[in-house]
């Protein structure tokens, strides 16, 4: 009935598994299976997406019915959380982790290098592999955020917005628990918007939406913008 196979190897790639940060101890079953879990959660956005869709009969590019699929993942990964993390962890498990954070650093390191020389392209790729090893939130947001200034240098600008809207699906998980990426929600819309507005007339709709949204949270750089681009 769903056909996920449509989904590129990028949208494969880049939704977001939940994030860990307080014992790695506790954590670790969750960490090593998050390759796994991570690739299911790619496909949640999509589900909850289609769902939302044929409900409600809205533009495949409507900015509200993305909000509304960021968010029902999030509220998804919340519950499923609690309950990988009641596996206790074995020697095999410490073993994959200690081998996913060297990957995160070799991979890391490799991309920030492509950067600075210009070969954003290059980094992207890196930047693929350091994010899918690592298991911390922040951490993960960070490359996030540096994958989506490597998509702006390339103009690709709607690559970028899903960058963000993976971040934004994260901060919206854990914003009862961090009060850092709760305050980071406003500009994630900006963020979102603009990178839309930016990618052409086909994401319009969606990036008009997600500079109001933005504004309505508190942030108003792209009121102008807003105002120029949208009826």
């Amino acid at each position: 009935m769903l056909t996920f196979v449509s989904m590129t190897k990028r949208e494969h790639e880049h939704l977001p598994a939940a994030g860990r940060d307080s014992s790695l101890l506790a954590k670790l079953p969750f960490a090593r299976g998050s390759k796994t879990l991570f690739m299911k959660n790619l496909l949640l956005i999509h589900f909850v997406l289609f769902i939302s869709l044929s409900a409600s009969s809205q533009s495949l590019l409507s900015g509200k019915a993305m909000e509304d699929a960021i968010i029902r993942c999030a509220n998804i990964n919340i519950r499923k959380r609690t309950e990988v993390q009641e596996a206790k962890p074995d020697e095999k498990v410490r073993e994959e982790y200690k081998q996913s954070q060297a990957n995160v650093k070799l991979y890391k390191a490799k991309a920030e290098k492509k950067m600075s020389q210009g070969d954003y392209k290059g980094a992207v790729l890196d930047l693929d592999e350091a994010i899918l090893n690592e298991d911390f939130r922040d951490k993960k947001v960070n490359m996030l955020r540096l994958k989506a200034k490597c998509y702006e240098k390339l103009s690709q600008y709607a690559d970028a917005a899903w960058e963000y809207e993976v971040i934004l699906q994260i901060c919206y998980e854990y914003k009862d628990e961090n009060n850092e990426l709760n305050k980071s929600i406003p500009r994630l819309y900006y963020d979102i918007g603009i990178s839309y507005i930016k990618s052409g007339d086909t994401h319009n709709e969606a990036g008009c939406y997600f500079l109001t949204r933005a504004n309505e949270l508190g942030c108003s750089l792209g009121e102008n913008i807003r105002k120029k681009n949208c009826k």
